[in-house]
């Protein structure tokens, strides 16, 4: 292992109090997020899901794709409505109709489905592995 690699992941370390060398050597999928003073930390799309179940303050830095994701995870559909509206590309509409299928809006939730270029998920996909997925295909394109 190089030595940058190993001092990124000290600094790692070190600002966010977890080890986080095993996601460079296992290629678990983990995106950027800004913390205190403009450094980097890393975090899994299951941290991303654990913070805002939790209460949490929404981690700063994130994409309008995950900040949406986060938001809708928090319960604060609204808000996450209104920032989709903001994201003018497949992975917006993609959450986009996500929130609408969440709401059971179907007609709104297939137009959505359609400008994002996919098939809308049968109904014995839940809401939340549905929303698993867009968060790991946005992970992978985001991170």
């Amino acid at each position: 292992m190089s030595s940058s690699v190993i001092r990124a992941e000290k600094l790692l370390s070190d600002l966010s109090g977890t080890f986080l060398g095993n996601f460079f050597n296992r290629g678990i999928p983990a995106f950027q997020f800004r913390i205190f003073g403009g450094d980097y930390g890393l975090m899994t799309v299951d941290e991303l899901a654990e913070s805002a179940k939790s209460g949490e303050q929404m981690p700063s830095g994130l994409s309008n794709e995950l900040a949406a994701l986060w938001l809708s995870r928090a319960g604060q559909w609204d808000q996450s409505h209104d920032l989709t509206n903001d994201i003018a590309d497949p992975a917006g509409a993609w959450i986009h109709a996500h929130l609408h299928r969440e709401e059971g809006d179907l007609g709104n939730a297939s137009y959505w489905y359609h400008r994002a270029g996919r098939e809308m998920p049968g109904s014995g996909v839940s809401i939340e592995s549905e929303w698993y997925e867009i968060a790991n295909v946005l992970v992978r394109s985001h991170g």
